[in-house]
């Protein structure tokens, strides 16, 4: 971590000659330095995306996978692929689906990360357990690796944070880079490993540091990228691209499509509350409603972006052991109320060699209000190829 006054030295040093790069490691002075309310010593951001989805993550899975096919042979490389094709991935994830891994792409040396995008290698890293889990035995130190990683995940793209969220990330940060040289010595650790060590600080300074990717950006960018690849006019592209932005963000304010609570509703039903076998579970939760009333109902409803669906699960309570239910039918009661009918879901134990939760199915219905949720985020319900167990992943 630098000062302002040893930044100001070294600069100083460097551009009189008597300090080189390999010194101090400044070629010269950043061009950001001359905003008036901003310098590079006082930045404390971070970009998760290129850190770990396009940087550890890959890196580390193409040699914790290499070491489990190649070396300790604890599977083939048709048979991950095989079960990657098969894999149920819900939908949540059915668009992040992994692609298929070659020989020559685990082998290759010189090359650090996989033929993956990012939003596919944390779809791999999430899913890794529930492909290739039955095959590993337990206790094995690779693996083990594997689920350092994980909880790193876990703490770096979490909606909240706690000071003590932050003091345990870096501690899980030291096991896992100690255990890593241990494992692959004759491996270097990346410069996005030794990033990762200044994610504590920058965690309790910004808060949660799944605000600070860079995807959201990215997106945005993608239209512009597109539109550059089909327009025709090469003049002025900069021009263009900025004159078409402009219109499409007009559209949409016209349109109303930026409000700040939206609801979209697939295939809706209306029947009176009394049709519905969950009606006494729906008036004994939701105020103001009457037996006989006509309520709209369906099985897919997005809420500010977010889809909820059938089947799916929410998180009822994320507190120290968190509960869980399974949605049976979503509710449209106003154009801001939406709820859920959810069948309970029973935790049995959490299993560390899966990173998951063991649940089974409830007897009990429940209605909770979609704003009233502690982590709105829906999740998937997830099998093993071995089993036919329910397993839930929660961060």
């Amino acid at each position: 971590m630098r000062s302002l006054d040893q930044y100001s030295q070294q600069l100083e040093g460097v551009l009189q000659g008597t300090l080189s790069l390999r010194d101090c490691g400044i070629k010269s002075s950043c061009l950001l330095n001359s905003l008036h309310y901003f310098h590079i010593t006082a930045n404390v951001t971070v970009d998760v995306i290129h850190d770990l989805l396009e940087g550890v993550v890959p890196y580390e899975l193409k040699l914790i996978l290499c070491s489990f096919i190649i070396e300790k042979k604890y599977f083939t490389l048709e048979l991950l692929n095989k079960r990657l094709a098969s894999f149920d991935y819900g939908c949540s994830d059915r668009r992040n689906k992994p692609t298929a891994l070659s020989d020559s792409e685990l082998r290759d040396q010189q090359k650090n990360t996989l033929n993956q995008k990012a939003s596919q290698t944390m779809c791999l890293a999430v899913i890794l357990p529930f492909i290739v889990g039955d095959k590993v035995p337990e206790g094995d130190d690779h693996w083990h690796l594997y689920l350092l990683l994980r909880d790193i995940i876990d703490l770096v793209f979490a909606d909240t944070c706690t000071v003590g969220d932050s003091v345990y990330l870096k501690c899980k940060i030291e096991d896992h880079h100690s255990l890593f040289k241990t494992l692959f010595p004759n491996r270097h650790l990346l410069p996005k490993h030794h990033i990762l060590l200044h994610y504590t600080h920058v965690m309790r300074t910004v808060g949660p540091l799944s605000r600070c990717s860079s995807m959201r950006f990215e997106a945005k960018h993608n239209e512009s990228k597109r539109l550059c690849n089909v327009v025709c006019c090469f003049k002025d592209i900069c021009k263009t691209v900025v004159h078409r932005h402009q219109i499409s963000q007009c559209v949409r304010i016209k349109a109303g499509n930026c409000a700040s609570y939206e609801i979209s509703v697939e295939r809706v039903h209306v029947s009176a509350i009394n049709d519905l076998p969950e009606a006494d579970c729906i008036l004994s939760s939701v105020a103001g409603l009457h037996r006989y009333d006509d309520i709209s109902h369906c099985n897919c409803v997005s809420v500010c972006g977010t889809e909820y669906r059938k089947n799916m699960v929410l998180v009822a309570d994320a507190g120290d052991e968190p509960t869980f239910c399974k949605i049976v039918r979503c509710l449209v009661v106003t154009d801001s109320m939406v709820y859920f009918v959810c069948n309970s879901m029973n935790v049995k134990f959490y299993d560390s060699h899966l990173h998951a939760y063991f649940v089974e199915k409830g007897d009990s219905l429940q209605v909770i209000g979609q704003q009233s949720l502690k982590y709105f985020k829906p999740l998937c319900v997830w099998h093993t190829f071995v089993t036919e167990n329910d397993y839930i992943v929660f961060p």
